[in-house]
């Protein structure tokens, strides 16, 4: 998938974690219904998800996740692969395991920032999606 304005999901990954990446996107996988939201379709999101590459990341950290009002960056939530540990370190299960997971979180907070509008309301953490 290529960056461009128009996309919903922003693939900027890199290496062995874009091409675990496009495996999990290809048929019906777990991946894509919960990334459903972020597709372009009848009724896409109208916030961008986009995952990068990130050698900022603590050496114990497989991935971050920020949502807008964390990452500063407006209508798109953004998801950074440890670039050293998935280069390096981390198996393909484990990378699949880890972008599964921060899509999990992704579509959760786009569940709610989708459902009130006034963003600076929700928390942002654990209880304030509970709630």
């Amino acid at each position: 998938m290529e960056d461009d304005e128009e996309d919903i999901i922003l693939n900027n990954l890199t290496g062995k974690a874009k091409c675990v990446y496009e495996k999990m996107m290809e048929g019906k996988n777990i991946i894509n219904w919960v990334l459903e939201n972020f597709k372009e379709g009848s009724k896409p999101s109208e916030f961008n998800l986009r995952f990068e590459m990130s050698s900022d990341l603590g050496n114990e950290t497989n991935a971050s996740f920020a949502t807008p009002l964390q990452s500063g960056v407006a209508n798109t939530f953004v998801i950074k692969m440890n670039k050293h540990r998935t280069e390096n370190i981390n198996t393909s299960l484990t990378i699949a395991r880890t972008i599964l997971q921060e899509g999990i979180h992704a579509g959760l907070w786009e569940f709610m920032y989708s459902r009130d509008k006034n963003l600076a309301v929700i928390k942002d953490d654990f209880p304030g999606i509970y709630n």
